[in-house]
């Protein structure tokens, strides 16, 4: 140890040591990243790396040597031998080449053996080099030393082999690094130190050697260039393999959903009372229920083609065939609906009906017939007895669509019996070599195929199965499956092997055809709403994978449900494929469109930045959609409903996103039809507060905690009450009386705002008949209605049924309504009802009068026998507001309309309202809204209440 520590500390120059180990270590580390690159590659791509990897070891390792021999002795004139020099680099590089090609380039890891090959080099390399050194002085080397530092070479990168394939963790692959590259420096530095150097008067020829000094500093520059980029290449080369990694995990991920559909769909097809079976165009049937072999006691296959007729009773055969050659002839499996007996496990027969129907392709030609059969047997039985049979006949027919193979090991040849020629083509034969069989096979499937046999002789089972394509004489290539029965002799040796070929070509079919429909909309032929919760995720990964951004747009059409119900669901349907066929004419390349359902489209846009939504790139995907439509001879104009989300801005996940994007469609509905909005945080804020609200509304319905509270309506005139407005109040969780603000926005909800209605109209009714049976009058009471209560037709059969029942006159109600109630696609339901109301006797007022959008020929249309003055109004007569209320006092006494004013709270206003003939004054001049208990109380005390005397008395 002592002579080490020697020559590192004093016979070498300390700087270019650290250099030579610097270098070692970067070389370790490029060697172990490429190898590691190509463990990650197919076996005919890894070879280019692992060449590279071993190019990379010998160049760090010979550059190693070399900056460290720069250090050792500075104080003597080394020289190389320029063709030994060169030598040494191309050993130094091709046997660690031959190494890891050994080691890691076939289908088994032999680290060990090429690591032992790589520390082989490694040391005819440091003994090269070192023999093409030399110097003026006599050289003498130490052999324990040298045998110690060739040793410990080899055995570390023995070890590094070893470690290299073990697995692939990030820890395994530095601590390889390191060992290797303590190799390198085992064997130069142990080497170096058993040379000792004596004074000499050697003299060297200078043609023949050059001075180290002279090359050092390109020789070093240009490697550790050279290693740099070997590093980038390496760790380039590795972070694509990572995504590779990552795209395959989400395809197995995408197969492993799909094998679960179909399982699903076999366990529900397993599971049905009834025998669901499948034929293709001819009629040969392809595919039936397991609980056929439940049923009849043979296998499923033994049915399949015409086999399922042989259980059918021959009194019932004709028949059947004359009734399922006439479907096949006409296409209409209506007259296939028949019934006949069929034949069970047991020996007996029992009635079935059997129903099929075409399916057909966009051209008219049928594609396969779906059918069931259904027991029946109790109901026939119930119709006709049925008469035992004392002769059995088993039912002649009998078809086969395997192609039977028989290969001997001793002859090499396979014999043929059976479908091979009717089933595959070919013509047929008796005899033919295994060499024909497998050319037959395509090529994709050869090796998979092989594989899977050698596997079955290895395991020493006696079955072998699998699926393969295999080409029939036409050319084409057939879907097979095949069975075999492996026979082996004494000693356990091949013999012989017996199989099956089954064409399933059509089984494929109709399996590709249950995966599509799956994830397509059979309408429009978009993906749908499954494919869509997919995609959506897989955006989601790749755009998180790449830092990037895309939108969502939810497009939903207005009043497709009109549409439907002016030309019909077949218009409707045109429509939609029309519309699915023009958005994929407008959108980018990689962009994903699905029908989510009904007139709901969701458009998926990779790479959509804030910047672009705001430049009007979801305008120009839909603008192929603002064009006419063509629908039976009719030129129709359609509107879309927007709205945009944007990943990750509006939300980290899907169901976020797709919520965000249908809040922003719901604001585009509601508030301008046919405009595009894009999502605001507002949203869902207005969303959590409806829901809010809704919870409240409803919780407040469950528990009765909704009351109408009372506010007097007073005669201007007389300084008398008249009647009373019914004002919704309700008690929260606290029981504290709540105004109906925080209810607001339930009453955008149809269902709980007629709820409300009639919780109101119940309590009013209550009360009412409370006061009527104490002999207290209390004038009309006025209700509001909600634009939602007339969405129903049945708000005037409600009211007028309920004041029926209660045995109160109409006259007692005053129905107060806004002038939002008029407008919109309702008008017409809202015309007819207040009409049947105010036929019956009910007063109709229109409520916050002028504050609304409504005309003034409403005022006419409609039967509005009262108008209510907003409270803005009575507010501001003091602010200029003075002329409006006069002139709608005006209109109201020329229309002969009575005239309320809302929010009087002054002797001021009362007196300027009575003035100017107003009818009626409301407002906390004459009451706040009291409970139904208070109500009889106001009317006794109302002769001494100083405001209604003020108005007595008159300014």
């Amino acid at each position: 140890m002592w002579r080490i520590y020697y020559s590192l500390a004093y016979e070498h120059d300390v700087r270019l040591v650290a250099l030579a180990a610097l270098i070692c270590l970067l070389g370790s580390g490029t060697t172990v990243a490429l190898i590691r690159r190509a463990l990650t590659s197919p076996l005919p791509g890894r070879k280019e790396w692992l060449l590279f990897a071993g190019v990379i070891t010998g160049l760090s390792g010979w550059t190693t040597h070399f900056v460290a021999m720069l250090g050792f002795a500075p104080d003597r004139d080394l020289h190389a031998g320029t063709a030994m020099a060169v030598s040494s680099l191309l050993v130094s590089m091709l046997t660690p080449a031959i190494g890891w090609l050994v080691a890691f380039g076939g289908p088994r890891r032999l680290g060990l053996v090429g690591g032992a090959i790589t520390g082989i080099g490694l040391a005819l390399t440091h003994s090269m080099e070192t023999v093409s050194m030399h110097v003026a002085d006599t050289v003498t080397f130490e052999g324990s030393l040298v045998a110690a530092s060739l040793l410990g070479g080899l055995g570390f990168c023995i070890l590094a082999g070893w470690l290299l394939q073990r697995d692939r963790r990030a820890t395994t692959s530095i601590l390889a690094a390191a060992v290797l590259a303590m190799a390198t420096l085992t064997v130069h530095f142990l080497g170096m130190a058993s040379a000792t150097v004596l004074s000499g008067s050697a003299i060297l020829e200078a043609h023949e050697h050059s001075a180290l000094t002279a090359l050092g500093g390109v020789v070093v520059a240009g490697a550790v260039l050279l290693l740099i980029c070997a590093l980038g290449v390496a760790i380039h080369g590795n972070r694509i393999a990572a995504v590779t990694a990552r795209e395959r995990e989400c395809l197995l991920e995408a197969l492993a959903a799909l094998r679960k559909s179909e399982d699903h769909h076999r366990a529900s097809v397993a599971l049905n009372p009834q025998i669901p079976w499948l034929a293709d165009p001819e009629g040969n049937a392809t595919e039936i229920s397991p609980r056929w072999e439940d049923l009849v006691g043979r296998p499923v296959e033994e049915g399949l083609g015409q086999g399922w007729m042989r259980h059918i009773h021959p009194d019932d055969l004709p028949r059947v065939r004359v009734a399922w050659r006439k479907a096949l002839e006409t296409g209409d499996g209506a007259h296939a609906d028949t019934r006949y007996r069929l034949r069970l496990r047991d020996g007996g027969y029992r009635w079935f009906r059997m129903r099929t129907r075409a399916r057909q392709d966009a051209d008219g030609g049928i594609v396969a017939w779906y059918g069931t059969l259904e027991d029946i047997h109790d109901q026939v039985m119930a119709e006709l007895a049925l008469r035992e049979s004392e002769e059995r006949y088993r039912l002649a027919f009998q078809a086969t669509h395997d192609a039977i193979g028989d290969w001997s090991r001793a002859s090499g040849r396979i014999a043929w019996a059976g479908a091979i020629a009717t089933v595959l083509g070919h013509p047929p034969q008796d005899h033919t070599s295994s060499d024909w069989w497998l050319d037959q096979v395509h090529p994709e499937d050869r090796d998979g195929l092989e594989a899977s046999f050698r596997a079955a002789l290895n395991s020493g089972t006696s079955l072998w199965g699998g699926e393969y394509r295999f080409r029939a004489a036409d050319g084409t290539y057939r879907h097979i499956s095949s069975r075999a029965h492996i026979v082996r002799d004494a000693k356990g040796r091949l013999a012989r092997v017996i199989g099956s070929m089954v064409d399933v070509t059509a089984r494929k079919a109709a399996e590709q055809e249950l995966r599509w429909a799956a994830y397509h909309d059979p309408l429009t032929r978009l993906p749908n709403r499954a494919a869509y919760a997919l995609r959506i995720e897989q955006a989601i990964a790749e755009a998180r994978a790449s830092q990037t951004s895309f939108g969502l747009i939810i497009a939903d059409l207005d009043n497709f449900k009109m549409l439907n119900d002016t030309l019909g669901h077949a218009a409707g349907d045109t429509l939609l494929c029309q519309l699915a066929s023009r958005l994929q004419d407008g959108v980018p390349a990689g962009a994903t469109i699905a029908r989510l359902g009904g007139d709901e489209f969701a458009i998926i846009l990779p790479g959509l930045t804030e910047q672009d939504a705001h430049s009007g790139a979801v305008h120009a995907v839909l603008s192929g959609i603002n064009a006419s439509f063509s629908i039976e001879g009719l030129s129709i104009d359609v509107n879309f409903s927007v709205g945009a989300a944007l990943w990750p801005r509006d939300a980290d996940n899907a169901a976020d996103l797709l919520r965000g994007a249908d809040l922003a469609l719901h604001a585009a509905k509601s508030e301008l039809p046919g405009s595009i909005r894009p999502f605001q945080p507002f949203m869902r804020e207005r969303a959590e507060e409806r829901k809010r609200a809704l919870d409240s509304a409803r919780l407040a319905l469950r528990m009765d905690r909704i009351a109408p509270f009372y506010q007097p309506k007073v005669c201007l005139a007389t300084g008398m009450v008249k009647g009373f407005e019914a004002l919704l109040r309700w008690h929260d969780h606290g029981l504290r009386l709540q105004s109906p603000s925080a209810l607001a926005l339930a009453f955008e909800d149809a269902e709980l705002s007629i709820q409300i209605t009639d919780k109101m109209l119940d309590s009013v009714i209550r009360d009412c008949l409370e006061w009527k049976a104490a002999g207290i009058e209390v004038g009309r009471i006025a209700l509001n209605a909600s634009s939602a209560d007339f969405r129903r037709r049945d708000l005037a059969d409600r009211i007028l049924a309920r004041l029926g029942k209660a045995g109160l006159p109409t006259s007692c109600l005053e129905l107060e309504v806004t002038e939002t109630v008029f407008l919109g696609k309702h008008s017409g339901i809202v015309e007819s009802t207040l009409e049947t109301l105010s036929d019956a006797g009910i007063t109709i007022a229109l409520d916050d009068f002028g504050t609304g959008y409504a005309s003034l020929t409403h005022l006419q249309q409609f039967p509005v026998n009262v108008l209510k003055i907003d409270r803005s109004f009575v507010a501001g007569l003091s602010q200029k507001r003075a002329p409006i209320v006069d002139a709608l006092l005006h209109m109201a006494q020329s229309l002969d309309i009575e005239t309320v004013a809302e929010g009087v709270e002054t002797l001021e206003q009362a007196a300027y309202l009575r003035a100017q003939g107003c009818v009626m004054g409301q407002g906390y001049l004459f009451g706040r809204p009291i409970a139904a208990s208070c109500v009889p109380l106001v009317l006794a005390h109302q002769e001494r209440d100083a405001a209604l005397a003020a108005i007595r008395v008159g300014p």
